[in-house]
Formats: C-alpha cells, sequence, structure tokens
C-alpha cells in the first residue's frame, strides 16, 4: 500500500473559562458565584473535536483585586467574597495549569473585568 507522511500538530494552548466567561468579557459579580467552574476548552477556531475532559485544570491561581487565592477547578467560598467586595473595573485574572491529553502540563490565562 505504499507509505505517506503526515504533519502532526500539537493541540494549541486552552481557553480557560470561568463560569462560561474568557478573557475580555464584562462578567457582573453576581454571575460569578461560589462554585462557580473554571474549565479549559478547546481554542475557537480549533478544528478537530477533544474528548470531554480530555484537558484537565489541575491548579489555579486566581487574583481577584490583585491579591492571590489558590485553587484547583472552582471559585470557593475565600474567592466569592473576596468578588463581591472588589471594585467596579477590578479584574479576576486566573493563571491556570492544565494537563493536556498527552498528559503534558501547560500554562493559560483568563482576565475577566467586573462589571458592577
Amino acid at each position: 500500500m505504499g507509505t505517506k507522511k503526515v504533519r502532526v500538530k500539537p493541540i494549541p494552548t486552552p481557553v480557560i473559562k470561568l463560569a462560561g466567561y474568557k478573557t475580555g468579557d464584562r462578567v457582573s459579580k453576581k454571575q460569578l458565584t461560589d462554585g462557580s467552574r473554571i474549565i479549559a476548552g478547546r481554542p475557537d477556531g480549533f478544528d478537530f473535536e477533544l474528548a470531554p475532559g480530555s484537558m484537565k485544570v489541575t491548579a489555579v491561581q486566581v487574583y481577584i483585586s490583585n491579591k492571590p487565592y489558590d485553587g484547583v477547578d472552582k471559585i470557593t467560598g475565600e474567592m466569592a467574597s473576596a468578588i463581591r467586595k472588589a471594585n467596579k473595573g477590578d479584574m479576576v485574572n486566573i493563571d491556570a495549569t492544565v494537563q493536556m491529553p498527552d498528559g503534558k502540563p501547560v500554562h493559560a490565562y483568563c482576565a475577566i473585568t467586573l462589571k458592577n
């Protein structure tokens, strides 16, 4: 049958979302409540489907009004309290470590602005 060369591209860095919102979104504090999930998803324009859960958030550091909070994959009560106390225009920054389907960790980032 012969042989054929194929080119294999790596999966790009995932998009981090908090409660379904991604970098650049302006979100009300109420929408980022205790227990909101931090997920890693495939980037827009990525041509292939990935199995659900194939990219797993393994560690996060969430910065609310420049104060760091450690977590795994959801907003804790302490983080939710800090979000409620934050000012309009403050940022919720998420620095996440994501385990890719090949088992390698990558870092991904998300920045959401509080609108009220």
